[in-house]
């Protein structure tokens, strides 16, 4: 057979084999998302115009019957075909809303932020690195959740601080690569920078990752996405910073860290990191998350957001109070009680009036 005589049937099945279809779809993809983005963006504001003004019309169609009531003896056709008028312009109003949320509907991008694969990793990497788990997902779930507030912010610089594993930064990056993003994460564990930076190649995105103690080698307020998931659980400062010959958990934590501490608590220096990475000392187990609270002011840009993963044990109502008097705003944006733990994510961000 010829190359003319070829079917269409062949050339499509030469198509759906060919590689390049994957790239041609990818670039399309990212031509037409940032267009749709915009687009859903305008209806939902056209959205809210429309419902404001929809409230309007029934406060101005409320103020009319209270009218017509009080000029019982007066003739009142006048206001009968305004409240009609008015009634009709409200029905209006209804169906294009309507509409509206039906387009809307049709072209709003889905935001979904899929896990990163980690099957990379290996047991001997969790003997050092903080194993992925139901904080991490939680971190996940909270950045999916407030990823339209994330798009919109458009930050340049995104950070997480103890990046363990890596895979909650390399969701961020995986999410938002059609933006101009610096994705960065930084660890006081050398592992855990390299399992970082293995968990970014092996998802195709691009991570910088620097072994370094909190920020102290970046600029002031340069930083437009904090992400932070600290060592929260209520411990000794011993514990926290491996200075006993044999650490241990705090009475209250005991019973929960004793079957591990025979696994956890060897001398080898890069095992104690580990310990690290869970045990945050006195202070309702907040003595690390202080230390990021205390330079926020010289941490975040000017319009910086901040997540940050606590549990009920760290006194969340304390740390909010304590932000407020910095200046800065604080939602919770999720909670999950898990065993032993009631965990939480809270958005933090600067008071701009």
């Amino acid at each position: 057979m010829s190359d003319s005589e070829i079917s269409d049937e062949d050339n499509t099945e030469n198509f759906i084999e060919n590689p390049t279809r994957e790239l041609l779809a990818e670039g399309l993809l990212s031509l037409f998302t940032p267009i749709v983005e915009n687009l859903d963006s305008k209806v939902k504001q056209t959205v809210l115009v429309q419902l404001n003004i929809n409230a309007q019309l029934d406060i101005l169609s409320s103020v009319i019957k209270d009218q017509i009531n009080k000029q019982n003896k007066q003739d009142t056709s006048e206001f009968d075909i305004a409240l009609r008028n008015l009634n009709a312009i409200k029905s209006k109003v209804t169906v294009i809303t309507n509409v509206l949320h039906s387009s809307s509907s049709k072209f709003i991008v889905s935001n979904i932020m899929e896990t990163p694969s980690y099957s990379h990793l290996t047991s001997n990497d969790y003997n050092h690195v903080y194993e992925p788990a139901e904080d991490t997902f939680l971190l996940i779930d909270a950045l999916e959740q407030d990823l339209s507030s994330i798009q919109a912010s458009k930050p340049l610089l995104t950070l997480e601080i103890g990046s363990g594993s890596g895979i909650v930064i390399s969701a961020l990056a995986k999410y938002l690569t059609h933006q101009t993003h610096g994705f960065y994460a930084v660890d006081i564990n050398n592992y855990a920078c390299n399992a970082t930076k293995r968990t970014a190649i092996a998802n195709n995105v691009n991570v910088e990752t620097i072994n370094m103690d909190m920020l102290t080698a970046f600029k002031y307020n340069s930083i437009d996405l904090l992400i932070f998931n600290p060592p929260y659980v209520p411990t000794s400062t011993s514990l926290s910073t491996c200075e006993d010959k044999e650490p241990r958990a705090t009475v209250e934590q005991e019973k929960f860290y004793d079957i591990e501490a025979d696994t956890i608590f060897v001398k080898d220096n890069q095992e104690k990191m580990l310990i690290k990475s869970w045990a945050g000392g006195d202070d309702d187990g907040c003595q690390v998350i202080n230390r990021v609270l205390g330079e926020l002011d010289n941490i975040l840009a000017p319009n910086g957001v901040f997540y940050l993963l606590l549990i009920k044990d760290n006194n969340p109502e304390k740390i909010r109070k304590r932000l407020k008097s910095f200046g800065y705003n604080s939602i919770q944006i999720i909670d999950r009680k898990i065993r032993g733990e009631h965990l939480l994510v809270l958005k933090i961000f600067k008071n701009l009036l």
